[in-house]
């Protein structure tokens, strides 16, 4: 019983520990409530990549006007959602659930979809270390996601 009230506390005392703002995630979250007038305001944000970086790495300035070049992939929780920052205009959204597989390509992320390869997605992004550090955010809302399925099956 004892052992059970001080578990209690100490979870208490740590849900008011605060993580240090960061701009990044502000942003992000902004743009997953915002988008589509709302429909993913009680998501849960874990992160973004933009695509706009890419294009500047890769080619000259003039490229911020180009098609493309404002899209940005969201992780939540439970899905995957592409969408273009300037006008919050969803591009697609892939829910987890119909997932097949995720596989890692030379210049990007591809996402099999269990209706068949027509619905497919491929995230492109041809910097090494940002397509490692997405790819680690999607394996680790992955596999909490599966064993939040295995649960309740």
């Amino acid at each position: 019983m004892a052992s059970n009230l001080l578990e209690h506390c100490v979870s208490y005392i740590l849900s008011f520990v605060h993580q240090p703002f960061s701009a990044r995630e502000a942003l992000g979250q902004y743009w997953m409530k915002d988008l589509d007038n709302g429909a993913y305001r009680k998501e849960a944000y874990v992160a973004h990549i933009g695509m706009l970086l890419f294009y500047l790495l890769s080619i000259a300035d003039w490229v911020i006007d180009s098609p493309g070049s404002d899209n940005v992939i969201l992780l939540t929780s439970t899905r995957i959602l592409s969408f273009w920052s300037r006008k919050l205009r969803l591009d697609w959204d892939l829910p987890l659930a119909m997932v097949q597989g995720i596989a890692v390509e030379d210049t990007g992320i591809r996402f099999t979809h269990k209706s068949g390869k027509d619905h497919d997605k491929f995230v492109f992004i041809p910097d090494k270390t940002s397509q490692a550090w997405f790819f680690g955010q999607i394996a680790s809302v992955v596999k909490a996601f599966n064993n939040r399925r295995r649960m309740d099956s």
